[in-house]
């Protein structure tokens, strides 16, 4: 797929150099290929209800307009998304770009997507054993949806996506993308499976703060050297085609 990011991560992502209230909001109707960067809210995972609360660091995304510039494709690289999760364990390596499809006229995201592998410690009793489920995770904002109380699943504790009908179904709103501030919040399920094991979670990752980045930053994005104040390089810069 034309456009994809190939990006080397140093093991410390720091944050831009300036915060994401002062950053430009990305223009959706630009249609510069170009880098862009997004940030993720990341609440404690035990609060999926948390909103617009606390963000990760910057990771540099790459924009692309469709030819009849109805979307806007916009990818963070696999590698990336493993920084992100860190803390779940990802099998580095099987990560998919985490892709975003905006409408660019009503900035709903049409999908968000990634697929890629964790790996668990699962309980059943005594015994403890490790595997690896492959995950899977699509998102929208028409997605009507919300998560249950948390649960317990072979010793993991997760908050199933759920219908909004459901008696016990906390709500979710998604948002739109807003281009006065850059804010975005896609709902939807990540779907976890392990053997004949699946489990349905409500998948916090949707919500982001995409902004533009500076022209010199961008600049030497695109040349491949490493910029301090983002914490990356890039390996190869994509096709501009």
């Amino acid at each position: 797929m034309p456009g994809l990011i190939r990006i080397r991560l140093v093991a410390t992502l720091l944050v831009l150099a300036a915060p994401a209230a002062q950053a430009e909001p990305m223009h959706l109707d630009d249609p510069k290929p170009r880098w862009v960067a997004v940030r993720f809210e990341v609440s404690r995972a035990d609060r999926p209800g948390a909103t617009d609360a606390v963000y990760s660091p910057a990771y540099p995304a790459w924009f692309a307009m469709a030819p009849d510039r109805d979307t806007v494709l916009v990818s963070v690289s696999g590698q990336a998304l493993e920084q992100l999760l860190e803390s779940q364990d990802p099998l580095a390596g099987s990560f998919s770009d985490f892709v975003w499809v905006f409408d660019t006229r009503t900035g709903h995201v049409l999908s968000a997507k990634f697929s890629g592998t964790l790996r668990h410690t699962l309980e059943l009793g005594p015994a403890h054993w490790r595997v690896e489920s492959d995950v899977h995770a699509q998102l929208s904002t028409r997605t009507v949806g919300g998560f249950e109380p948390p649960r317990r699943v072979l010793g993991l504790e997760i908050h199933p996506f759920c219908e909004v009908s459901a008696a016990n179904c906390t709500p979710m709103s998604a948002r739109p993308y807003a281009s006065e501030s850059g804010y975005v919040h896609a709902i939807g399920p990540i779907v976890a499976t392990a053997g004949l094991t699946k489990i349905r979670s409500y998948c916090p990752l949707g919500e982001a703060i995409f902004t533009e980045l500076e022209a010199h930053d961008e600049a030497v994005l695109a040349t491949g050297t490493p910029i301090e104040s983002l914490g990356q390089g890039v390996s190869s810069p994509p096709p501009r085609n």
